[in-house]
């Protein structure tokens, strides 16, 4: 009766960890996720708070963790859920969004800041960069599940033959 819950930028650690009567998946159990990644999330919620959305979370995180294949992962194996985007809208976006704060990242790491400098900083960091999240359906429950599997190596939302245990033991 132990749930393994999906990875959770906002709750997951780099190990798996209890989560109440639950187990939460650790972030360097997803695919393309490295020690270094997980570092600089969790260090940046830690010090600037939990992350509201996806625009957020870019813009808190290291320029390391902004890496396009590390946010796919993320993406595909629901490390964003809880903050009620779906995953087909933010895979839709992950690119143009991460070439966006990609390039604020490096001209602050070289010293070239904003025209605006200081204004930013009272609108939550990254002026004028906001990537909006399309409302577009989700993908069907066995690409969703597909990539969980690809991404974590066993399905956590939910499983292929779940609702189907009639039809499996009829056949007995």
């Amino acid at each position: 009766k132990i749930n393994v819950l999906p990875p959770d930028v906002n709750e997951s650690s780099h190990n798996f960890t209890a989560a109440g009567r639950d187990i939460r998946f650790g972030l360097t159990a997803v695919r393309n996720v490295g020690h270094n990644v997980v570092d600089g999330i969790v260090a940046a919620r830690t010090e600037k708070g939990r992350y509201e959305d996806f625009n957020d979370f870019l813009a808190k995180v290291p320029a390391q963790v902004c890496n396009k294949r590390v946010i796919e992962s993320l993406i595909k194996a629901g490390g964003f859920d809880d903050m009620k985007h779906r995953r087909r809208a933010l895979w839709s976006v992950h690119e143009t969004a991460v070439d966006q704060y990609v390039d604020i990242k490096r001209n602050e790491a070289i010293g070239q800041d904003s025209l605006f400098g200081g204004l930013d900083d009272d609108l939550g960091g990254s002026f004028g960069v906001s990537v909006t999240i399309p409302d577009i359906d989700e993908w069907d429950k066995m690409t969703l599940l597909g990539h969980e599997r690809e991404m974590l190596g066993l399905y956590v939302s939910d499983h292929p033959l779940f609702g189907l245990e009639h039809v499996l033991s009829n056949g007995t």
